[in-house]
């Protein structure tokens, strides 16, 4: 997976002409060549036909979710990318969610795309505009084409009181 070249070999009966291939991971490019063989030995493999299995949601949320007042209306929002293991596909970017702590209002949402999000292991997002003074709870949540997968933790912060 991921760039690792791993041979996995299957012997088919002589007269069948298909294999379902099992256990592949979501989102991930393989590539196949069939060879015959007889008593006299192996033929040369055939053109290698590459595929790519279609993606599912993330499998893990974001890990390391760290939330820092900066100022009064203010919260810098950091985090690590989930396992590369459970992309399960490309991740697009992330959906940091946030809301007044024991309110019931709805939570907003502040979108971090694939133009935003670099290959260094931390990503982070200023959220602007907050009340004064208020504590907030914050989530994470990874997305690629398939959808979207699980929040991260919850991460309680309040903004600075002046």
């Amino acid at each position: 997976y991921f760039g690792v070249k791993k041979l996995k070999e299957q012997v088919l009966s002589f007269g069948e002409t298909s294999l379902l291939l099992r256990d592949l991971h979501p989102g991930t490019e393989y590539t196949v060549e069939i060879q015959a063989e007889n008593s006299i030995g192996l033929s040369e493999p055939s053109d290698p036909v590459t595929f790519t299995t279609q993606e599912e949601e993330p499998g893990a949320s974001p890990v390391d979710v760290k939330v820092l007042a900066l100022d009064s209306g203010t919260l810098l929002v950091s985090w690590k990318s989930p396992p590369r293991d459970q992309w399960n596909g490309v991740l697009k970017g992330y959906y940091v969610s946030y809301k007044v702590k024991d309110s019931s209002s709805r939570f907003s949402y502040e979108t971090v795309t694939k133009d935003d999000v670099t290959d260094k292991d931390e990503e982070e997002v200023t959220i602007r505009g907050l009340n004064v003074g208020t504590e907030y709870i914050v989530t994470v949540k990874a997305f690629n084409s398939a959808g979207t997968g699980p929040s991260s933790e919850e991460v309680t912060c309040a903004t600075l009181r002046g």
